[in-house]
């Protein structure tokens, strides 16, 4: 037998997206009785195509979760000279960088930063030696938007008050008041510009709250992250929609207002990241929305 199953993703305060789709039988059995799906091999464009779509959503869901207007996008490039040699070089900075940050803020009294960090990393003809590395980082940091420029130098040497610059700093301001999707334009942007595959990998010991980014060529792209990121909440119904009411919904022109009755406080966002409807002859026709907070 086969029922709708209804999931619930509230990402943080703002963002709600809601799920729905098929449940089949041999699904069930699996959850139930512990067994493992079958392990495919991921080698067509279309399911290339799926898993990247999949791995961006699930990232972005992460990214609306913790961070909001007023936070910082952050890229810190190297000058030619300071290029380094290896990819575990560049991470040492990185890692040099936010604990010079977090230290400046326990200094000051205040909460430790939050982040994600996407790498990008275009190589040599050897496929090892870096010829251009830059660092995004998405970050929640009570500092003054010239210390975190500031902060991105070499470790000081004898005689010096402070360390060489590494390389240039943008610190943008995130601003999302007018932004139907929150962060969804910015994850999609940061998505493609990860390009060092399998060699990044997140700080030791912490639990993942993050995808594998999967890019075009569908690799896993490894991401760094710090331990206080809070995971999107997920809430799972079964049978609150039926299946012929599925296929009206995904059939029909989208009912705001329908959907602001089912789900008091929110409507659905705006645009082509509001509302989507699948059909697929495993599962029939799925539909997912995503809905934000009806602001005053």
């Amino acid at each position: 037998m086969t029922f709708v199953r209804e999931k619930q993703i509230y990402c943080g305060e703002e963002y709600l997206e809601i799920d729905l789709y098929n449940y089949t039988g041999t699904e069930r059995e699996i959850a139930q009785g512990g067994l493992r799906g079958k392990k495919e091999i991921l080698s067509t464009p279309r399911q290339i195509d799926l898993n990247e779509e999949a791995s961006r959503r699930k990232f972005t869901q992460v990214v609306n979760t913790n961070f909001k207007n007023g936070d910082f996008h952050v890229t810190l490039s190297y000058a030619d000279e300071n290029i380094p040699a290896t990819v575990e070089g560049a991470m040492r900075d990185l890692e040099n960088y936010i604990r010079r940050l977090n230290y400046r803020l326990a200094k000051d009294g205040k909460a430790p930063l939050k982040y994600i960090s996407i790498p990008a990393c275009v190589f040599k003809s050897d496929g090892v030696t870096p010829a251009r590395v830059h660092h995004h980082i998405i970050m929640s940091c009570n500092l003054d938007t010239a210390v975190i420029i500031d902060t991105w130098r070499k470790r000081r040497k004898k005689g010096q008050k402070q360390g060489d610059k590494i390389g240039r700093v943008n610190a943008d301001i995130i601003q999302t008041l007018d932004d139907e999707y929150g962060l969804a334009a910015l994850c999609t942007y940061l998505s493609k510009q990860a390009g060092g595959k399998k060699r990044w990998r997140p700080s030791h010991g912490l639990e993942q709250p993050l995808p594998d980014i999967i890019d075009s060529d569908g690799e896993q792209l490894r991401l760094s992250f710090s331990a206080n990121l809070e995971k999107p909440v997920s809430v799972t119904n079964n049978r609150r929609f039926s299946r012929k009411e599925v296929e009206k919904i995904a059939k029909a022109p989208l009912d705001v207002a329908y959907w602001e009755k089912r789900y008091p406080g929110y409507t659905v966002v705006k645009g082509d990241y509001g509302f989507k409807s699948v059909y697929s002859d495993l599962r029939g026709w799925a539909v997912y929305l995503k809905m934000r907070r009806v602001r005053e």
